[in-house]
């Protein structure tokens, strides 16, 4: 009887555990995926998508980004946005920093270039509104 105890009592808690770490897992997959769908709209200038991602310091810096590709030249306007067409995106690695932030390493890779540009975009958590938003971009 004492065995059958203590085997339920380890079962718990290892159960407990498991729950509590898928748990976190998935709040930084929903971090990470907030990070890439910012990533992605940002380099290929749609800077609308990215700026309804962002916490509102970053959005305001975000759309003075697209009033000033918009007051390009055309023939730069248009240089710029077939360059974004061709940056490609990939995911690095990901430093969970507590449970509401969380910072995702991107590698830019940019057509003609030997190295890719590496950027960082920090991920923070509303715990009232239950929503992850953009902070940064590094």
């Amino acid at each position: 009887m004492l065995r059958l105890r203590q085997v339920m009592t380890v079962a718990a808690v290892v159960a407990g555990v498991l729950s509590v770490q898928g748990c976190r897992g998935g709040r930084t997959g929903e971090a990470v995926n907030m990070a890439g769908r910012f990533v992605n709209a940002y380099f290929a200038a749609d800077y609308d998508e990215a700026a309804s991602l962002c916490g509102e310091e970053l959005k305001a810096k975000v759309l003075e980004s697209a009033r000033q590709i918009g007051s390009l030249p055309d023939s730069l306007r248009s240089a710029f946005l077939e360059l974004a067409e061709e940056m490609e995106p990939h995911t690095g690695d990901v430093y969970e920093l507590g449970p509401d932030s969380v910072i995702v390493d991107f590698d830019i890779l940019i057509p003609d270039e030997m190295e890719p540009m590496r950027n960082s975009v920090v991920v923070v958590r509303d715990r009232d509104a239950r929503q992850w938003f953009v902070a940064e971009i590094r």
